[in-house]
This record gives structure tokens, sequence and C-alpha cells, in this order.
């Protein structure tokens, strides 16, 4: 029904399972209904995950028992078999094609065995459809595997889910507004009462909300990683999954916004029991922790990510210029009072030797690496952009690549003196003619990348 939270429905499964889980074949045909549920949904990475469990249970069966029954060891494998043969269905349907070969790593032993030639030819046929879409997908970057929230409920009428938090795994890119619209009919029908929306993320004090009223917290959540550079591949990034992070804006004063240089942030890093994707769409948030970031630190992290985003569109094979022309826009288009401007003006201009003495040399030449970096990479963008122009069959200048350049030529002048050692300082741009067709060009800033390193 469009009008119930499917997830009660999963944990309700999902419990009964659990309980069971002293005796397999109980837990097993628990398993296969929530598989079956997962699958009507088109969830098909939770029922790839169901399958998944439900053949280790049968292995774990078959391990106990390998030889006093030799029948029921033969039909024990032909269940083991056909659970791994519907994960990989599903996986594959998911995307999940690394899953999906993992899988067919356990399931293709056991057809040799049998000398199960007519099933081994299925399974490379199908490993070769599915290796071929992994090839096309990581040079397309275009595989979408869900979307993050956290989710908190306020209010008696919500029963047992009262004052608790969940994750939501979202298919493929879902906006908030989409689920904050979704939670609110949902249970606004479910309870038969109106549900109030608390907009920030900020932690709920309980204390401090109306008992009579129903409230619903929804935050975009963040993967999380204590080692990030362990998750260095798309699959390592979006799979095996167990914390996941969003920031709140604070200032000393009490105010959620305030100045640069009063601006800090409260990383909340939220924790699940089973890492996504699992057999489940939601799980209960089991622990926090946080992380506090002083107003520098936060100014680092927010050109970092600028830095990160310009990077991410320029490494998508092709590029589109339209996301990287966004992109852009936001990064050098910015007024004084805005973006990496701002943040440079306000640490490293203004009031340098009172943010030395506060944060030291080395949290301020990070800055300056950081801000350097964001320059190149906004200069790698312009670049694409240009090439891009020049290739154009219209003949007609750019009036918007033309500010583009303009903005980047300003904010780098800006930017130079603060951001370079005094014996390092970067040459003054210099603007060039680049000849764009047999009667149009148009003007490129031009800095060699070793000024940006």
């Amino acid at each position: 029904s469009p009008h119930c939270d499917a997830t009660t429905i999963e944990h309700l499964i999902m419990s009964i399972a659990g309980a069971f889980v002293h005796i397999p074949d109980i837990q097993i045909e628990h398993l296969k209904r929530l598989a079956e549920f997962q699958r009507h949904h088109k969830n098909y990475a939770e029922a790839g995950y169901c399958y998944l469990t439900m053949a280790d249970l049968y292995e774990t069966k078959l391990r106990a028992n390998p030889t006093k029954l030799p029948q029921s060891s033969v039909s024990l494998e032909l269940r083991i078999r056909s659970c791994y043969g519907e994960a990989c269905e599903m996986l594959d349907n998911a995307r999940l094609y690394e899953e999906c070969n993992r899988a067919y790593a356990k399931l293709i032993p056991m057809l040799e065995k049998r000398k199960n030639w007519n099933e081994l030819a299925s399974a490379h046929a199908h490993l070769h459809k599915i290796f071929t879409e992994l090839d096309v997908s990581e040079q397309k970057n275009d595989r979408l595997l869900g979307t993050y929230f956290r989710v908190g409920f306020y209010g008696k009428s919500f029963g047992d889910r009262d004052g608790k938090e969940f994750v939501y795994k979202k298919p493929l890119v879902t906006h908030l507004v989409e689920i904050v619209g979704e939670m609110r009919t949902i249970y606004s029908d479910l309870l038969k009462e109106e549900v109030e929306i608390i907009a920030d993320s900020r932690e709920v004090d309980i204390s401090t909300i109306d008992d009579s009223k129903n409230f619903l917290q929804i935050t975009y959540l963040h993967p999380h990683f204590a080692n990030p550079k362990s998750r260095t591949g798309f699959i390592e990034r979006n799979t095996n999954i167990k914390s996941f992070v969003f920031s709140t804006p604070f200032t000393a004063e009490g105010k959620a916004r305030g100045d640069v240089t009063e601006q800090c942030k409260r990383k909340t890093i939220v924790h699940v029991e089973t890492a996504f994707p699992c057999c489940q769409t939601t799980q209960l948030i089991v622990r926090k922790t946080y992380i506090i970031l002083s107003p520098l630190e936060s100014a680092i992290e927010d050109v970092n990510k600028r830095t990160e985003k310009t990077m991410k569109v320029l490494n998508n094979k092709p590029v589109s210029i339209k996301a990287l022309s966004a992109v852009l826009q936001g990064s050098v288009a910015t007024q004084v009072n805005g973006g990496a401007i701002e943040i440079c003006q306000a640490f490293l201009a203004d009031k340098e030797a009172e943010h030395l003495k506060k944060y030291g040399s080395k949290r301020l030449n990070a800055l300056k690496r950081t801000l350097r970096q964001f320059l190149r990479a906004c200069q790698k963008g312009l670049d694409k952009m240009t090439k891009q122009t020049a290739t154009s069959e219209d003949g007609k200048e750019d009036p918007f690549l033309e500010h583009l350049v303009n903005s980047f030529e300003t904010m780098t002048k800006m930017m130079k003196p603060h951001i370079v050692d005094n014996d390092k300082r970067l040459e003054r741009g210099k603007s060039k003619r680049v000849r764009m067709s047999d009667d149009v060009d148009v003007r490129l800033f031009s800095s060699t990348m070793s000024d940006f390193a």
C-alpha cells in the first residue's frame, strides 16, 4: 500500500526469523518470505542478500551433517545452489556486479563438482554479461546504489518507534524533499493525525517537545569510513557501510549560522548493527559519536568538498559540460563575501596574525594548500570547458564561459598573495587569446599547474 511504511513489515519478518535462529528451517522460511517481499518492492539488493543469508544457513547445516544422510546432503546442496542462483539474479538487477561475481565464485565450484555443464554454461554466460556491464558502468560512472537518511520518530502515537532513530536506505538518488513528503503522508494516514517535520538536524531535546504532537526529523546521510584510503573503488565506497555522518552548523553564541571565522560544525556519526546493503532497507541506530570542527577546520572541509565535487565531474567519462558548468558557477562565480574568496580573506588576509596565534602555522598552511588545490581543480574545469567550446560548431562566443574565466581571474588575483609562501609567489595570471574558430575567439586565463602545487 502507498500509505504503509514497508519497513515495519521488514522488521516484523526479520524479527520472526531471528526468533527461530535455533530452528534453521523456520528461520530460512521467513528469510525466503522477506526475499520475496523485497523483490516485489524492487529492493533487489536486499532480496539478493536474503538469498545469500539463506545459502549460508544451508551450508552451515550441510557442514554439521556432511555424511550421515547422503540423500539429505544432495537435497541441501540443491537448495544452496538455488539460493546462489537467485542471489546472482537479484544482485545483477541491483547492479551489484562485484557481489554477483563473488556469489558465482561459490556456486561454480559446486556445478563443476557435479559436472553440471548446462548450468555452468549459463553461469559463465551470465558472468560475461555482468562483466561487460561492469566495464561500461565504470567508464560511464553511472551506477546509483542508494541514498541514506536518518529518520527520527518523536511522539507517543509512533508506539515503540517513539524516541528512536533509524537509517533508511532509499533507491537510486532520492532527494530529501521526496522522503520528507513520503514519510509525512504515510504516517499522517497511519496515525490519522498531523505529523510535523523538524526542519534542522540538531539533537532533539525530548523534554522540550509537545508530547501531544507527532514529529519526524529527517536528515541526509553520507557514508562514513574510519579509513577512507582503504575505500578507493566505487564498490568499496558503496557497500559494507556501518557508519554514516551528517553535519550540523553552530556557533559559540548558540546560533546556527555566523561569520566564517565563527562557524563551527558538529559532525554526528551514526552506527548500525549490520553493514548496508543487507536484508533490510532500514536499521535502528545503535550508537552515535561526535566530532567538533573549529571554524578553520570547517572552512577547510567546505573547500575540500567543492574541490572533490569538481574533480568528480571531471573524472566522469564523458565529462558532462552541463554538470561542470553548474559546479564551476558555484565555485568561481561567487561574490567576494561567499565561498573560497571569503574563507581566504577571513583567515589569511584579515587578522592573519590573530589566526596564526589561535590555530598555528601548520593549520593555516593546510588551508593554503587546500585553496591551491581548489584553484587547480577550477582551472582544470575551465580548461575542459574551453576545449569543448573550441570544438563546437556554432561558431559563437560563449558569454557564460567568458564570465567564468573573468571570475576565475579575479578570484585568483585576490587569493594568490595569501596562499603561497613569500619565496614562491605565483606569477600573475596572463590572458591569452585562444582561437575558437575562423572568426571567433575567447579569452582564457592561463597559469601553469605548477603555480598551484
